[in-house]
This record gives C-alpha cells, sequence and structure tokens, in this order.
C-alpha cells in the first residue's frame, strides 16, 4: 500500500491508516500499554470533597484568614442541635455533658498513630459562667458536677444561662425551651478525608444517643457539609458510569444491530473512561464537586467516534474489499476525527485560564482525556477490524431513517430555498430575546442549595437556623498600632457599636466580641445588678476586669496584648451574591469607623469571604475562558479550510447555542456557578464539530460540481440527519448527569444537553439560509459547470 490508485502516492492519513492496519501486533502493544499506565495510575486518584480544591490559596485573602485563625482559633465549627423534653432536666444535662466528653475525647487514625481532631467542644455543661457575689466575682461552669436534681437549682441554671450573652443565642435557643445546641471546633489543618471521618465518629455517637431516649439531633456546619458532598460525588459516579453504559447499549443497539458493535462500543468506551480518570491523575488533580462530570462527558465522546467509524466502514465495506473499506474509513475519518477532538480539548483546555485550581486542572485534564481516548479509538478500531468484517458489528445494507424523519428533511430542504429571509429573521429574533436573557444573568454560589430541600442536611441546617440563628460566620478582625488600644473605654464603644451594626444592618443573629465578656464582666462585679450590664468608665476599670476574667473563650475574642480584637457574627445566608453585599456593608463600615490613618487594619474574613473571591473568578474566568475557546478554535479552522470566508461561516451558528443557553439561564433564573460557568467553553468545542463537517462537506460538493445550491441541498441530504443523529447522542448521554445529587451539576448536563439541541437548530436553522442569503462560494472558486441547473428556481427543486 504505498501508491494511491492512479499511480499518486498515498497522503499521510493513508499511511498511516495503513500502517495501523498491517501492524496489529504493535497496535496491540500500544494500546495495552496506554491502559495500562492508565489503570496503574487510578490508585492515586484523591477525592476532594470540600470546597478547598477551588481556592487560591496563595490569594491575599488566604494570607489574611491564615494570620487571624493562627493568632486566635480556627473558625471551622460543627454545630449540634437536640431537642429534648426540657434542656435543663438532669437528664437532658447528663447526656450532654456524656456526649461534649465523647466529642472531647474523639480519637482518629492518622500516620503511625492516633490524633485528636477536635479542638473544643462548647456545651451548657462544657462551659463556663461568671457568678458575683460580696467577695467579688468567680469563673465557674455553669452546670456544676455532680449535676443538681433539685428543680430550684436546675431553674437558677437557666436563669443564669439566659443572662449571660455568651451561652443564650448559641448554646439556648430564644424559640423554644426545649432546645439546645453544643459545637465542635476543629482543630486546624484538618483534610477532606480527617473531616469527613470526624463528621461520621459525630454521626454514630449521636445515632447512639438517639437510641437511648427521646432526644433527637440535627447536625450541621461547613464540615459537615464537605463530608455530605464527598458522600454524594461517590453516589453521583456510582449512578453515572451504569446510567451512561446502559445509553451505550441502547443507543449502540438501535444503530448497529449486532451484538458485537456493541462489545466494541463497550470497549472503546471503557478505554475512554480509563485514561479520562488517569489523566485527573497525571495532571494533579482530583475527584471534586466539579470533576465528577468527566466520566460521563469521555464516555459520551467515546460513543460519537464509534458512531462516526461503524457508520463510514458500512458505507465503505459496500465498495471496497473486506480489507481495504477499514483502511480507507481510517483514513477517512483521521483529519475531521482529529479536528473534531482537537476543537472539544480546546474549548476544555480554555479553562486553564481560570484563577480556580479545580476548574484549570480539570480543563487540562478534560483536554488531555479527549485527545488521549481518540488515541484509544484509533488503536481499538484497526483491531476489531482485523478480526471480523463490517457486517459483523454493523449492518451490511445500507442504515436507512425512518421514512416520515427523510420525508421531513426533504420538506424542510424545500422550505430553506424558498424562505431563506425568513429563517435567518427568525434566529435573529431568538438571538435577540435570549440576548435580553443574558443582561439578566447573576452569578451565585450557594453550597448549601446543592442539595435538595428534601435532604437531611438541609432540613437540619433549617432546623438549627430556625432555633439557634444563622451557621454562616462572618469574622471581623481589627488590628490597632499600639498595645493596650483595646482597654480604653472609648474603643470598645466604637466595638459595640459596630455589634450594633452587624445586627441591624447586616442581620445576625447573633453576635460575639470582647464587648460581651467586658459588660458581663463588669455585671457580675457589681453583683449582677442589670444596670451594670454595660462598658466601665475607664481604661482601670476593663483592664482590672479582663485581668480576672479566668474564661479562657476570652482569647477569642482580644489578644494578650489587647491590640487585635476578634468578632463573629452569625448570619443565615449561604448565597454568595447576597454575601457579598453583606461583606461589602461591613468592610464599608470598617473603613469608616476603623480607619488605617488612625492606625487601624480592620477587614472582615472568614471562609465565606474566600468562597466569595472564589465565586468572583467565575465571572472572569467566564469571560476569559471564552474568548479564548473562540480564538483557539476558530484560528485553527481557518488555517484548516485555507479560507477566511469558509471560517467566518463557522461562528453564527456556534455562537448561536451559547447566546441562547446563557440567554435561558438568565431567563429562568440559573445562576453562573463553579458547574454552569464552564457549559460556554465546553459546548463551543463540542458544537463546532458538526459545523466543520457540514462545511467541509459542502466544500467537497462545490469543487465537485461548482453550484452553491445543489452543494447545499447535498449537505443537508447528507449531514443534517447525521448532525440530529450525533446531536441526540451527545444531548442524551450529557443529561444523565440530571440524577445527580448536586444542582450545579445537574444544570451542567442539562445546559450541555439544551446546547447540543440548540446547536442542531443553528446548523439548520441558521447556517442554511445564511448561506442562501449571501451566496457564498466558501472561498471554493471552481467556477458552475454550463448548463448547470440552480437549486431553487422555478425549473428545479431540491
Amino acid at each position: 500500500m504505498s501508491a494511491a490508485s492512479g499511480g499518486q502516492e498515498h497522503s499521510f492519513p493513508e499511511r498511516l491508516a495503513g500502517w495501523l492496519y498491517t501492524h496489529p501486533r504493535t497496535v496491540a502493544a500500544l494500546l495495552a500499554g496506554l491502559l495500562l499506565a492508565s489503570a496503574g495510575s487510578l490508585p492515586f486518584l484523591e477525592m476532594e470533597s470540600g470546597l478547598d480544591p477551588f481556592f487560591d490559596r496563595t490569594s491575599p485573602l488566604q494570607a489574611d484568614l491564615d494570620s487571624v485563625n493562627g493568632h486566635f482559633v480556627n473558625d471551622e465549627l460543627i454545630y449540634v442541635a437536640y431537642r429534648t423534653d426540657d434542656v435543663f432536666s438532669r437528664t437532658s444535662l447528663e447526656q450532654v455533658r456524656a456526649l461534649s466528653e465523647a466529642l472531647q475525647h474523639l480519637r482518629l487514625p492518622g500516620g503511625e498513630a492516633e490524633f485528636s481532631p477536635v479542638d473544643k467542644v462548647t456545651s451548657l455543661t462544657h462551659v463556663k459562667d461568671l457568678v458575683g457575689d460580696a467577695d467579688g466575682f468567680r469563673t465557674v461552669p455553669l452546670v456544676p458536677e455532680p449535676t443538681p436534681e433539685d428543680p430550684a437549682a436546675l431553674a437558677a441554671l437557666r436563669e443564669r444561662a439566659r443572662r449571660n450573652p455568651l451561652i443564650h443565642g448559641g448554646l439556648l435557643s430564644d424559640v423554644s425551651p426545649t432546645v439546645g445546641a453544643l459545637s465542635v471546633r476543629l482543630v486546624d489543618g484538618l483534610d477532606d478525608a480527617q473531616k469527613a471521618a470526624l463528621v461520621a465518629e459525630v454521626r454514630r455517637l449521636l445515632a447512639q444517643e438517639e437510641q437511648r431516649g427521646p432526644t433527637r439531633f440535627f447536625l450541621t456546619g461547613d464540615p459537615v457539609i464537605d463530608a455530605d458532598v464527598a458522600y454524594h460525588m461517590q453516589v453521583d459516579l456510582e449512578r453515572f458510569v451504569p446510567i451512561v453504559y446502559a445509553l451505550v447499549v441502547v443507543l449502540l443497539w438501535m444503530f448497529s444491530r449486532r451484538v458485537p458493535g456493541v462489545l466494541l462500543a463497550l470497549a472503546n468506551v471503557t478505554g475512554a473512561l480509563l485514561v479520562g480518570m488517569a489523566a485527573l491523575t497525571w495532571v494533579g488533580g482530583s475527584i471534586n464537586n466539579l470533576s465528577t462530570i468527566l466520566p460521563p462527558v469521555m464516555m459520551v465522546l467515546g460513543v460519537a467516534n464509534i458512531i462516526h467509524f461503524l457508520s463510514e466502514w458500512a458505507r465503505n465495506a459496500r465498495e471496497e474489499t473486506p480489507e481495504r473499506a477499514p483502511v480507507r474509513t481510517l483514513a477517512e475519518l483521521l483529519v475531521p476525527v482529529f479536528m473534531c477532538d482537537l476543537t472539544t480539548a480546546v474549548g476544555f483546555i480554555a479553562l486553564s485560564v481560570s484563577p480556580t485550581p479545580a476548574m484549570r486542572e480539570f480543563g487540562i485534564a478534560a483536554a488531555l482525556a479527549v485527545m488521549l481516548s481518540m488515541v484509544v479509538t484509533f488503536l481499538v478500531l484497526p483491531l476489531a477490524s482485523r478480526l471480523r468484517p463490517a457486517s459483523w458489528y454493523i449492518r451490511r445494507e445500507q442504515v436507512r431513517t425512518p421514512g416520515w424523519l427523510d420525508a421531513w428533511m426533504a420538506a424542510y430542504i424545500r422550505w430553506v430555498f424558498r424562505h431563506p429571509r425568513w429563517l435567518v429573521a427568525a434566529s435573529v429574533f431568538i438571538v435577540l430575546i435570549a440576548g435580553a436573557g443574558l443582561l439578566r444573568l447573576t452569578v451565585n454560589e450557594d453550597n448549601l442549595e446543592q442539595f435538595g430541600e428534601g435532604t437531611t442536611l438541609r432540613q437540619h441546617t433549617a432546623f438549627v437556623e430556625e432555633h439557634l440563628g444563622g451557621t454562616t460566620q462572618i469574622v471581623v478582625s481589627i488590628r490597632a498600632e499600639e498595645p493596650e488600644r483595646f482597654l480604653e473605654p472609648a474603643e470598645l464603644r466604637k466595638l459595640e457599636a459596630l455589634d450594633a451594626f452587624l445586627r441591624r444592618e447586616v442581620g445576625a443573629d447573633h453576635v460575639t466580641s470582647l464587648v460581651d465578656h467586658v459588660k458581663l464582666l463588669h455585671r457580675e462585679f457589681d453583683e449582677g445588678r442589670p444596670e451594670s450590664f454595660r462598658i466601665p468608665d475607664t481604661r482601670e476599670q476593663v483592664a482590672q476586669l479582663l485581668q480576672l476574667d479566668g474564661d479562657e473563650s476570652l482569647g477569642e475574642a482580644v489578644d494578650a496584648s489587647y491590640q487585635w480584637v476578634r468578632g463573629v457574627a452569625r448570619v443565615r445566608e449561604h448565597g454568595s451574591t447576597r454575601l457579598q453585599e453583606l461583606y461589602e456593608r461591613v468592610n464599608v463600615y470598617l473603613q469608616e469607623h476603623f480607619p488605617a490613618r488612625e492606625g487601624y487594619h480592620a477587614m472582615a474574613t472568614g471562609q465565606g469571604r474566600l468562597w466569595l473571591e472564589m465565586t468572583d473568578n467565575i465571572v472572569g474566568s467566564q469571560v476569559n475562558s471564552l474568548a479564548l475557546s473562540f480564538l483557539l478554535i476558530f484560528g485553527p479552522i481557518f488555517l484548516v479550510f485555507r479560507s477566511v470566508r469558509a471560517g467566518l461561516f463557522t461562528i453564527p451558528s456556534n455562537l448561536f447555542p451559547i447566546v441562547c443557553v446563557m440567554g435561558w439561564m438568565g431567563w429562568t433564573g440559573i445562576p453562573l456557578s463553579l458547574s454552569t460557568t464552564m457549559t460556554s467553553s465546553v459546548v463551543l468545542g463540542i458544537a463546532v464539530d458538526d459545523t466543520l463537517h457540514f462545511i467541509q462537506y459542502m466544500r467537497e460538493r462545490l469543487r465537485a460540481h461548482g453550484n452553491p445550491e445543489r452543494a447545499l441541498a447535498e449537505t443537508l441530504s447528507t449531514k443534517g440527519l447525521g448532525a440530529l443523529w450525533i446531536a441526540l447522542v451527545l444531548g442524551v448521554g450529557m443529561s444523565v448527569v440530571v440524577v445527580s445529587s448536586f444542582s450545579p451539576t445537574r444544570y451542567f448536563g442539562l445546559l450541555t444537553a439544551l446546547a447540543m439541541v440548540a446547536g442542531l437548530v443553528g446548523e439548520l436553522l441558521l447556517l442554511p439560509p445564511l448561506l442562501l442569503v449571501t451566496r457564498t462560494r466558501l472561498g471554493v472558486e471552481t467556477p458552475p459547470q454550463p448548463g448547470e441547473p440552480v437549486l431553487g428556481t422555478t425549473s428545479s427543486t431540491p
């Protein structure tokens, strides 16, 4: 096979196809090596459940939070609310004491020895209270040991807890006397697996307690959300893969009606899945809330490649010898499949400009996986063709579409030629409507709303926030230039005004700061008189009170030099849009009342602030990745076609689905989030494939006879139904992620499936009439043949 028919040398695709077919041992060794290397790397693929993979740990905001947490305490808390007959009954208090002790002494395996993941448990039985009397005041446990039995003593404990602002609201409900709470502060530096193990142990302990009595427990907090994300990610993977495999079987059976053809597709899909997951490991990525969509993407693309090959192989088998047919098929598909997979990979690689680490890793891994899956396909197919002829994998007779579909396409072709301007106008109208929806797009990431309203986590969080206030913490840090500045009553009054602002303007349910400690100390020093619950008049009084305080929780509010204070406001907001507004309000207040020119360094920080930085990056990454996708995809297309005119006509029909889908998001209120922000770049890379086939085929027909209208009719008849079939495969394949436990992942699958449909509409509704209206020859200069009839006139029909 050194020369082509007619004495001409073979092109590179034909030479490569011939080599693949005639060297089965080498091809099998290459395939086995790639698959074994992929399988061998899978044990090193990690799962990261939380938002850590999405944070830029080198950002200044991260450094600020690390500084505050390192100077004071880690701000990661697990909230445990409980409902019982009476929070201050002896039975309930003893149960809380035992549970608190068990939580405080939890141990987890780590390395060579066990370690404690819990820094501090705060509960009614593990919190200090101030008691004032004639001799002064002292710090004592709120609930002494042994737990009192006398109802009067228990009632006194309730009253003391109610009067203490550091206890009331945080550990004791304002809404119901039967609801209390405790919090578990995590040690700093736990990874996702350790947090998940801790949450699992907490749940185990709570389940044991519920079996012993009527008390019911409610668990929430960021570590709990992270742990549940990990669980549902695993569930998603367990769902996605079997569903896609089932779809492969159904679609390939409908297409080939041959069991070996279905098995061939399954083998190719399995190979694509293996290299896809291995690519994550090779680029240093992980399985996270974003990369769980990679398996169905790889499997669906693997199916599309097989459909292209089997279809062309069946056609060539009717015209060529059994040995020549697969070689010709491989040669014909090599360039177009390479270009299609390259544009798809470019759509993913464009995500690498994102400042979000997980998105960068996913984009690079997915791009590598797409190209490697193409390699798998072109290694599997020649081996399969050496084993059996085409008729063993697909029906030998021509695969026909249903008669009604052929009739519909013929009628549509006639309509295109009769009303091209109306169709272009209709497309423009759709774009304008969608464009109006773009103006309504919002950016919002809600870590809690990833879960359905009926999930246990959502229900538990709702209960905690209804009875005990918000679980989202806004941490306020204010550092002065000189030591002991916050011993001044004037400074404490400024902090008191800040606390009032946080409650009034930010909507915080519960605010704790140095002011609470000072006012409580002052009241108890004055024998508990209510009127003394205020800031003392002199600096000396403040200093004396703070030196007498024996409550270690004071260190969470102020440092030993009284130069740096920390306050915490708990709010019920979980969406990034609303939280952004709250943080902006707080920072504006801090800049106004604690300005840098007066020696303050004031900021609002916390895990939520890092999360907002992440969502802010979404907008930039959406614009940047889409712009980069546009350049990297359409640039090579211009070069391949060697025609500016042909390249320009690939743009409108591929921007059409992006505008439609993004506009639909705006009209329906679906926000840009971690998952949905990828839709445009990914869809652009996938949707352009059919346009490449369409334009390339029409250029071939123009070279054959030079008649643009006839070439368009032939292209619609040949490629129109093919585009419909591929859109069906990709759309149905991507729609499997709607079974995900996470709404962002469901949205990605839904939007991608809709984009495939919109891409098909753009391919048929916009591109053909646009070609007719402009009467373009797509850069092909071959003149019409003499006497060639022109389609669309009264003398001819499509």
